[in-house]
């Protein structure tokens, strides 16, 4: 008995507009058996297990001259005008750096993302291929997957062009989407034959550790450019001075007592060696530093705390014996206690 002609067709499965991809099989086949294929769509044609053709519109017959006997046909559907839509979320958080400290972040991303088809053949080969329970929920883990191996680099990447520092991030995400965008296109064309008609980030968060740890870097590097600002104003006050050395030396002599740091910061600025060398902490008042091991030495002191060594007493030009502040040469009375010179 011959076999019945057989009309393979979208007429009898159920499909909406936005499944992207069916799959249709068919055993019963005769001689006159057919392929239509409607204009939203495009079709790829599988003859017992071979793919055959890339069917466009139309009525396609499956026999062929060569062809003798066809046990099973396998015809996958695809649309054109379907887009797929697609969550993704970040499972693992992203390991960023950010710009403006230099610190490793961790960051948690989410949004969404749609795909059509291009080309229908490479879709086929690269996901759909022979695997015949592959659905769209397959489809769309696969696609998230792959999307999520790229993010994290594309996003660095942004960060790094953009100049974006992590609390730019969130008001920014716009903008690493549109600059993401391009790279995904050519990703999902290249190894899928699809091509992604929209992509958007609808959050990006920080664990709130994160989120302080930036914050105090940022003040200190804060405190670091106030105090490089002071040293600056100290320096330009000591080149103003220069024909003025009694007033430069007590200007320098008074910071280099009241803030030794800073005293080295304005000798590194001006390029002047420091007076005293070693390891000399800041220290408030007249202090001076033994010449034998560097120690730190009182007013009051006999012998060196360090090493024990015998103070020299020297008395500096102008200094006065009760508070020990430094006054011009021709001071009878001291500037800063009243006490006679």
């Amino acid at each position: 008995m011959a076999k019945k002609q057989t009309i393979i067709g979208l007429d009898d499965l159920d499909i909406t507009n936005n499944d992207l991809f069916t799959r249709k099989s068919c055993t019963d086949l005769d001689k006159n058996s057919q392929v239509i294929v409607e204009e939203t769509h495009s079709a790829i044609l599988i003859k017992d297990g071979e793919m055959v053709n890339t069917l466009q519109s139309g009525k396609h017959p499956i026999y062929e001259k060569k062809d003798k006997n066809i046990s099973r046909v396998d015809v996958i559907y695809m649309s054109k005008t379907a887009k797929l839509k697609v969550m993704w979320g970040t499972i693992n958080k992203l390991i960023l750096k950010d710009p403006q400290t230099n610190l490793t972040i961790e960051v948690g991303a989410n949004g969404e993302f749609e795909v059509q088809i291009k080309e229908p053949r490479k879709f086929y080969l690269e996901l759909v291929g022979a695997d015949k329970n592959f659905n769209l929920d397959k489809l769309k883990e696969r696609l998230q997957g792959r999307l999520l191996s790229e993010i994290e680099p594309l996003i660095a990447k942004t960060m790094r062009e953009e100049n974006l520092a992590y609390f730019d991030l969130s008001e920014k995400k716009q903008v690493i989407a549109k600059n993401i965008m391009p790279e995904l296109i050519k990703m999902f064309e290249n190894d899928y034959g699809l091509t992604i008609f929209s992509f958007t980030i609808s959050k990006i968060f920080i664990p709130q550790e994160y989120i302080e740890k930036i914050e105090k870097e940022l003040e200190k590097r804060k405190e670091e450019e106030k105090a490089e600002k002071t040293a600056k104003e100290y320096a330009a006050e000591l080149e103003r001075l220069s024909d003025k050395q009694f007033e430069r030396e007590l200007l320098l002599k008074n910071l280099e007592d009241a803030n030794y740091e800073k005293y080295l910061e304005v000798c590194k600025i001006l390029g002047w060696e420091p007076k005293s060398t070693g390891d000399r902490k800041s220290s408030g008042g007249a202090a001076t530093f033994c010449t034998e091991c560097g120690h730190e030495v009182r007013p009051g002191d006999k012998f060196c705390p360090g090493c024990g060594k015998a103070v020299e007493a020297k008395k500096t030009q102008g200094e006065c014996k009760k508070c020990h502040k430094i006054n011009p040469p021709d001071s009878k009375f001291c500037s800063g206690c009243g006490s006679k010179l």
